[in-house]
């Protein structure tokens, strides 16, 4: 695969080992921009053929002089390893001319070291993959939906606050689960539903009125319209300042950047709570009640206090969240502490 002569045929006949090569030929070039050094030219034609153990690779094969690789001579090659013969050592140097002009890596690198591990190498693999799509095809698409949905453009930098910021003032999983979610859009809609089969409705789950895309359930929805409305209020009310009901607010997390980083965080926080709970009933036609979210906020503070204190005894680094604020909106409103 790294030398890309057989053909689809010839090296992947069962028709699901095709798509790894499809994936291979996609990012080969992100792997390896020059020949490793731990390529068998010979095993990469022979291998069916001659059927050793041990194989010629080029950090075996090959002397560097200065700053160029040289082949070694037939019997250098034939003391320290399997023998071969002179039509072999023809193709070695025949293999070495070609790649020589492509040059040869001499660093260890990334992959050199997933190679070498033993443990949850799928895992790695896969991650980085997943890295290197949603930097093209499915992270742009995504922005196109939301820039469709919120009627502007968002610029990169406020797609990194999301990113990076927000998805760190927090370790809880479920947290940075519904941020990626809604982010990607991922959630699934009765108008997704209906084109995997005709027989089903693509309305709204919730009003049955209205083509249920995912900006209509979670924001255009007049029941939908409601409860933000209820949870802009009251988080108006928490913070003591005035922020615009917006979809990329509410939604996305897009906010003032003017505002403290406490400030910031808690209506992170406020607003991930509202999506969470309603995330619970999305193929209902109720929507979350406001001791339901409430619920999951004060879930939300334990966990973050509780955070803190570990940090504390552990002798780690970690901005305590004032949650004051909205203690005494509690207070005020006279709401129950569960814990």
């Amino acid at each position: 695969m790294v030398r890309g002569k057989k053909t689809r045929e010839e090296l992947w006949k069962p028709l699901s080992k095709s798509t790894l090569l499809r994936t291979w030929e996609k990012y080969k070039t992100r792997f390896y921009s020059k020949t490793p050094l731990w390529v068998s030219p010979i095993e990469s034609f022979q291998r069916r053929e001659m059927g050793w153990n041990m194989w010629p690779v080029y950090k075996d094969i090959l002397r560097k002089e200065n700053k160029d690789f040289r082949l070694k001579s037939h019997d250098e090659i034939n003391t320290n390893l399997t023998k071969i013969s002179w039509l072999q050592y023809y193709q070695l140097q025949e293999y070495f001319n070609k790649d020589k002009k492509v040059g040869f890596a001499t660093e260890i690198s990334y992959w050199d070291v997933i190679i070498k591990e033993k443990k949850k190498v799928v895992t790695k693999i896969y991650k980085t993959l997943l890295e290197w799509s949603t930097e093209t095809e499915v992270v742009k698409q995504y922005m196109i939906n939301w820039a469709r949905n919120i009627g502007r453009s968002i610029t990169l930098e406020e797609w990194e606050t999301i990113w990076k910021r927000k998805m760190n003032y927090t370790y809880s999983y479920e947290l940075k689960e519904n941020i990626i979610k809604m982010t990607h859009q991922w959630y699934l809609t009765p108008h997704n539903v209906a084109k995997m089969s005709k027989d089903l409705n693509g309305n709204c789950w919730k009003c049955g009125q209205f083509e249920g895309t995912f900006h209509h359930l979670w924001w255009n929805c007049n029941k939908a319209k409601l409860y933000w409305k209820e949870i802009h209020e009251i988080s108006q009310k928490i913070l003591k300042i005035k922020i615009p009901l917006k979809p990329e607010f509410f939604l996305l997390g897009l906010t003032n950047t003017d505002w403290s980083t406490n400030t910031d965080k808690l209506f992170t926080y406020i607003i991930t709570a509202a999506r969470i709970v309603y995330a619970r009933v999305w193929r209902q036609k109720v929507t979350p009640t406001k001791d339901q979210w409430l619920e999951k906020m004060l879930d939300i503070m334990n966990m973050d206090e509780l955070t803190s204190r570990i940090a504390t005894m552990q002798l780690k680094t970690r901005k305590k969240t004032d949650w004051i604020v909205f203690k005494e909106w509690m207070k005020e409103n006279k709401a129950k502490l569960i814990i």
